[in-house]
């Protein structure tokens, strides 16, 4: 009888322990699915150098069901016991018509480190771009200007396709236009411009 007793409490106990491992995987494929699921659309990188101070930046551009999702990583090394140095990466996401949907700028002073000789400052986010914004860009493609800049923590974003005209020397949609899918300009007034998706 204790026998018995024994091999059922093992049963229920070994059941139990089958139930909660099935509930960790499936929760474990639920909150891994994403990552599964994303399309990368795009991503370039971009690195200036001046003197002792280098300015890198990357972006990807990838998405998930119906939303669009870009992470950009940026950093500024100032290597040298003296001294600043500065740096500035924009990124901007546009319509095929040269009408801006996400843009960022982001920039670093970095002071010299006299003790390790080298002093960083990074910067990464992903954003994410939804609703009729995602869908026209996913539906129509669009274009990509990216610029990393050093000896300055700033730069000027165009807001409008007339801007995008004034600095490109032609408006942005003629530009994309002139591109494959996945190609870019050279730099133009230090920004690269690339069209994407379609």
């Amino acid at each position: 009888m204790f026998t018995n007793q024994k091999q059922v409490i093992w049963s229920t106990f070994g059941s139990r322990i089958r139930h909660l491992l099935f509930l960790f995987v499936t929760a474990l494929a639920f909150v891994a699915y994403p990552a599964f699921s994303q399309e990368v659309l795009d991503s370039d990188s971009m690195s200036k150098k001046s003197g002792s101070t280098t300015a890198k930046g990357s972006y990807k551009l990838f998405q998930e069901g119906d939303k669009v999702k870009l992470t950009l990583d940026f950093s500024v090394r100032k290597s040298g016991v003296s001294g600043t140095g500065k740096g500035v990466m924009a990124f901007v996401l546009t319509d095929a018509d040269g009408n801006n949907l996400f843009k960022k700028e982001k920039g670093f002073t970095v002071g010299a480190d006299a003790v390790r000789g080298t002093a960083k400052k990074e910067f990464e986010q992903t954003f994410s771009l939804f609703g009729s914004k995602a869908k026209k860009l996913l539906e129509e493609g669009g274009g990509a200007a990216f610029t990393v800049q050093v000896e300055k923590d700033t730069t000027g974003i165009p807001s409008s396709p007339g801007e995008w005209g004034e600095l490109l020397g032609d408006t942005l949609p003629v530009v994309l236009g002139g591109l494959g899918v996945g190609n870019s300009t050279d730099e133009i007034a230090g920004w690269v411009i690339k069209r994407i998706i379609k």
